[in-house]
């Protein structure tokens, strides 16, 4: 119901301020203590429709989001275009499900604050892979030597815009949770809920992390020569790999094997540069980590996963 106040006259004035509360009256005409819950009346199926998608595309997506990206690399070229995928549906979701249930008030709560700068950044976040994508596949403009490609320093707007999305989500998530629960259904012991929501993404994230890095530092080494299977086996001499660059063919050298790059330099998280400017070359001491192709002051080698 709406209640109203006084405003220093006679007069009631309504406004939008509301509460849900009850009680009974005995018998003898006494107030005594309420004997219904009134959190299902407080609750709105709007804002948990918004807190379910919410939570979807920044916990459940969000992760998959990083893990494309960093920790599945096999298949490198399935997992870029997932990416871009599960990028736009986080973008899409972000924005109708903030519309959704906001009139524009970002310091009236803490989560309204969070909640509006989460879906800036994701707008800014999403705009930057895009034009980093863009440009991997259509700039060619850079000078034949440079210290670094201009489409590296958006890929890497878009890494770091890209990690703070994930944080600010995450902790959008549990401010809204604390304040569902907490605030609208008055204590609701749920609150605690976003707390775990937000714990639960770090330590997974964690966990991921290290498995990646530990992996990264043991496993690596020698790439063992192929044995012949089937026929499929092929085994080119110099002068091979030379006739077929020739012929327009783009490979490279790594350890025992020849890779037809195919295209791969176009979405070569470290750029095009040095993929083409070792066509016919082995990269193996590239890909380790031993060397690189242009010395930068307080760079280290990139050592590939």
């Amino acid at each position: 119901m709406c209640v109203g106040y006084k405003l220093g006259t006679s007069r009631y004035v309504k406004h939008d301020e509301w509460k849900i509360w009850s009680f009974k009256v005995t018998e003898k005409g006494e107030v005594a203590q309420p004997v219904i819950d009134v959190t299902e009346y407080l609750r709105s199926d709007k804002i948990e429709e918004h807190g379910w998608w919410m939570w979807s595309a920044w916990f459940v997506v969000g992760f998959l989001l990083l893990a494309t990206k960093r920790y599945s690399k096999k298949n490198w070229v399935v997992m870029h275009y997932l990416h871009a995928l599960l990028g736009g549906f986080v973008l899409v979701v972000t924005i109708i499900f903030a519309l959704s249930v906001t009139t524009w008030a970002p310091f009236e709560e803490l989560h309204n604050g969070i909640g509006s700068l989460c879906v800036v950044v994701t707008i800014f976040g999403s705009l930057s892979g895009s034009v980093t994508a863009a440009m991997m596949k259509f700039y060619d403009g850079d000078k034949p030597w440079i210290k670094e490609e201009k489409v590296q320093f958006i890929a890497r707007v878009h890494r770091y815009s890209g990690y703070t999305m994930l944080f600010i989500g995450n902790a959008s998530i549990m401010t809204g949770l604390g304040f569902y629960f907490g605030d609208r259904l008055e204590g609701d012991e749920r609150r605690v809920l976003g707390i775990f929501s937000f714990v639960v993404f770090c330590i997974l994230v964690a966990i991921f992390e290290a498995i990646f890095r530990i992996r990264n530092k043991y496993s690596m080494g020698h790439v063992p020569t192929p044995t012949k299977q089937n026929g499929k086996s092929l085994v080119l001499s110099t002068k091979d790999v030379e006739k077929q660059i020739e012929g327009g063919k783009t490979l490279v050298i790594f350890d025992n094997l020849v890779l037809d790059l195919n295209g791969y330099e176009r979405i070569h998280p470290g750029g095009k540069f040095n993929l083409r400017h070792n066509v016919g070359r082995d990269i193996s001491k590239f890909f380790f980590g031993g060397y690189s192709l242009v010395n930068i002051p307080k760079r280290i080698p990139h050592h590939h996963s």
